[in-house]
């Protein structure tokens, strides 16, 4: 609560929402898709009980945790619909589909996708560094991207994320690599990545950005748009500084992972800006003048 005042005051609301009233509306909302509601019921009693959801319009049958209910429950309210196939859950909603091995992969939906990536025209060539279940991908097609290039690390992950592009009519490739990692045989060098053209690269790989740091300036400026998550405050004023001397303008949004919720307005990074202390996570743009 106090990182919400501190950042912007009107996010109270959300989070008291979020944190006081959720469980009576969630649980109402199961009641309109769930037939066995005594084993709903139980998860809702029990946060640690594990129950198999039998549901209605064609959804098919869940086996959930007590937070993996709550997760199911939002993702209808958002107008997400998670359907069970085989081994598999294929998650649809307005503008495509997902494919998933679980309910609980799929959390990442519920981030604010167009306000934190959807900063420029993403017309093109695109490289999406930590592709995850192809979601970004999926989004960057409908964004303008004309083929979009992923690397995920993660085997069970990249066949998800070729599905999901199957699914969705992406063109494009999933290269099943780390970027920029010690991992000896799986992993690629920004260097080797930035050999292709890109017209834009997003970049969300739990720690792989920072080594951009040691790339030469020359290799930054072959892709004149970049979006990067800094999983710092130390990354995001390094990183900004590294691509202001390359020639780019560089903006930035401060978020809560644990809300998947935008704090502040976009703001125009210099060596001296003021970051917010009580915010970890931070996305970057970055745009070659």
């Amino acid at each position: 609560m106090r990182w919400a005042l501190l950042v912007r005051p009107s996010t109270v609301p959300f989070i008291l929402f979020k944190t006081v009233l959720k469980y009576p509306s969630y649980f109402l909302t199961l009641l309109l898709f769930v037939k066995n509601v005594r084993a709903l019921t139980a998860l809702f009693l029990h946060r640690n009980a594990e129950r198999e959801l039998d549901c209605r319009f064609g959804l098919g049958r869940h086996r959930l945790n007590g937070d993996d209910v709550l997760l199911f429950a939002e993702f209808i309210l958002h107008g997400i619909f998670c359907y069970r196939a085989g081994e598999r859950v294929i998650a649809r909603f307005q503008g495509g589909y997902v494919s998933s091995p679980n309910v609980r992969r799929l959390s990442f939906l519920l981030e604010p996708y167009e306000k934190l990536y959807r900063v420029f025209d993403y017309a093109g060539r695109v490289l999406d560094v930590g592709g995850y279940l192809g979601e970004t991908a999926l989004l960057m097609k409908k964004w303008g991207a004309t083929e979009v290039v992923v690397y995920e690390p993660d085997h069970v992950l990249a066949q998800h994320a070729r599905e999901t592009m199957l699914l969705n009519g992406v063109k494009g490739v999933v290269h099943e690599l780390f970027v920029n990692c010690s991992c000896e045989g799986k992993s690629v060098s920004w260097a080797e990545v930035l050999e292709e053209k890109f017209e834009v690269a997003k970049v969300d790989c739990e720690g792989c950005e920072e080594g951009l740091l040691k790339l030469a300036d020359d290799y930054i400026r072959k892709v004149p748009k970049w979006v990067i998550e800094c999983h710092s405050q130390q990354t995001l004023r390094q990183l900004g500084e590294k691509f202001l001397r390359a020639g780019f303008v560089v903006t930035f949004k401060p978020y809560f992972m644990k809300y998947y919720l935008v704090v502040g307005r976009e703001r125009v990074f210099q060596p001296l800006v003021e970051i917010p202390e009580e915010v970890r996570y931070f996305t970057m743009a970055a745009r070659l003048t």
